[in-house]
């Protein structure tokens, strides 16, 4: 379960797909207009980084833990 700025919810989906690891992601609130154009800016690099790390580097994840079971009753 990813909970995030939308932003960062869709780079961190993006990841944990490419790595096997399935994940939900639940986006807060978006940041004020005048930060989101540094935010966005900076995410464009970060986007890229994540793509090459994955498709062209094979970068595996640094933080990766025993898998943990979630059991969600309703």
């Amino acid at each position: 379960m990813i909970i995030s700025q939308r932003f960062h919810c869709e780079r961190a989906l993006y990841i944990s797909d490419a790595v096997g690891i399935e994940a939900v992601g639940f986006c807060a609130e978006d940041v004020p207009f005048a930060r989101s154009i540094k935010i966005r800016s900076r995410e464009v690099l970060a986007r890229a980084i994540a793509f090459i790390d994955i498709h062209i580097v094979g970068r595996q994840p640094k933080f990766l833990g025993k898998r943990e079971q979630v059991n969600i009753s309703q």
